[in-house]
C-alpha cells in the first residue's frame, strides 16, 4: 500500500514549486496579463446588474430566511465560467515544459 505522503503528496507538491513553474516558456507571455482581468468582469457584470436591477422593499427580520448548503450551488455557473475562461487564456498563452533529459 502506497505512503501518503511520500507516493502520492510529495510529487505533486513538488510540482507546482515556483522554481519548477517558473522553468517553463511561453510562446505568448503577455497573453498572461489578461488573466487579471477574469475577475475584474464578473465585477463589472455585478455592477451593471445591480444598477439595472429593479428595486422591491421588502423588510425581512434577521435570521428569518432559511441557510443551507443548496443557496452556494446559484454561484456555480459563474465559478465554472471563470476557471474555464482562465484556463483557455492559460492554454492560448501555450505553456512548454522544459526538457528533462
Amino acid at each position: 500500500m502506497p505512503q501518503l505522503w511520500p507516493d502520492v503528496l510529495a510529487p505533486v507538491l513538488d510540482s507546482v514549486r515556483y522554481a519548477t513553474l517558473a522553468s517553463y516558456t511561453w510562446e505568448q507571455p503577455r497573453l498572461l496579463l489578461l488573466l487579471p482581468l477574469v475577475p475584474l468582469l464578473f465585477v463589472l457584470r455585478w455592477a451593471l446588474a445591480r444598477r439595472h436591477r429593479a428595486k422591491l422593499g421588502v423588510a425581512f427580520v434577521a435570521g428569518q430566511l432559511p441557510r443551507d448548503w443548496s443557496t452556494v450551488l446559484r454561484f456555480l455557473p459563474d465559478v465554472v465560467l471563470a476557471l474555464s475562461m482562465g484556463f483557455a487564456i492559460l492554454a492560448l498563452a501555450r505553456p512548454s515544459a522544459p526538457m528533462s533529459g
